[in-house]
């Protein structure tokens, strides 16, 4: 009975650690400290944060972890109870999960939507009102007309009806086009974006002029251009981001500093 005493006395308390995937994620984990200082977290939610499957064991040592994934670069604080796990090298699934999404975003891929028919109406106080109809089909077509009421400026208490209406598709991986147009002036456009492997190409038409948007990605440098007289070299390197473009007859260089970096699609420029 004594010994068990003694067992318990000695055993260290459990801790809550708030551990950090930088960038991605964090998770508040119970943790246990050994006689060495170091850190064991529960590999069920090490494994869940990481997105990562870690051998069997009820906890996993922090430097378990950094043997297996090398390029990691792991810090601890005991004092605040923290854990700071930062993948530059994007090794981790849950890493390469939410950077591909936000490259998706930055490159303006399209949205992808369940297939089936939709409607909305709207109407505000002037008595204005809209109405909105689309259909999808199976996510890679999708077709839709708006139609409403407009006030002419200056506004008055007569109102004329504008319509207009898009069709998007999506028929290759990578690959997206778009037609829209509508009454009243409104201007057809073309628009098509292609991306595949390092390579993002954007051209959009309308009768008065057209764009044309290109972007090569090698690694952590980015080489953008644009048929409207724009060039930008991007280098990230979380968390320093270096940018040096030309719009214009102007040419820009910025350097940023912190977890928000520099869109290589957008030339840096000073307003």
């Amino acid at each position: 009975m004594i010994g068990l005493f003694l067992l318990i006395a000695l055993q260290q308390p459990p801790l809550l650690v708030d551990v950090q995937l930088v960038g991605v994620s964090h998770s508040v984990m119970e943790a246990t400290l050994g006689s060495d200082s170091t850190l064991s977290l529960p590999t069920a939610d090490l494994s869940a944060l990481l997105g990562i499957e870690l051998p069997r064991t009820a906890w996993t040592l922090l430097s378990t972890l950094q043997a297996q994934y090398r390029t990691l670069r792991i810090t601890t604080s005991l004092r605040s109870l923290s854990v700071w796990i930062e993948d530059e090298a994007e090794v981790l699934p849950a890493t390469r999960a939410v950077r591909d999404k936000q490259r998706r975003q930055s490159q303006r891929a399209p949205v992808i939507y369940p297939s089936g028919p939709s409607l909305a109406l709207s109407a505000d106080d002037r008595g204005a009102t809209l109405t909105e109809a689309a259909y999808s089909f199976q996510g890679r077509v999708f077709a839709t007309v708006r139609s409403g009421s407009v006030f002419p400026r200056p506004a008055s208490l007569l109102q004329r009806s504008a319509t207009s209406w898009a069709l998007s598709a999506i028929p290759a991986p990578g690959l997206f086009v778009a037609y829209s147009g509508g009454d009243h002036g409104q201007r057809p456009q073309i628009t098509a974006r292609l991306s595949t492997g390092p390579t993002w190409l954007s051209a959009s038409w309308t009768p008065e002029h057209y764009v044309v948007d290109g972007l090569l990605q090698l690694g952590r440098v980015a080489l953008f251009a644009s048929s409207r007289d724009a060039f930008a070299l991007t280098i990230n390197a979380h968390p320093v981001g270096l940018q040096l473009g030309r719009t214009g007859n102007h040419t820009t260089a910025k350097l940023t500093y912190g977890p928000i970096l520099p869109s290589p699609f957008q030339p840096p420029q000073v307003p």
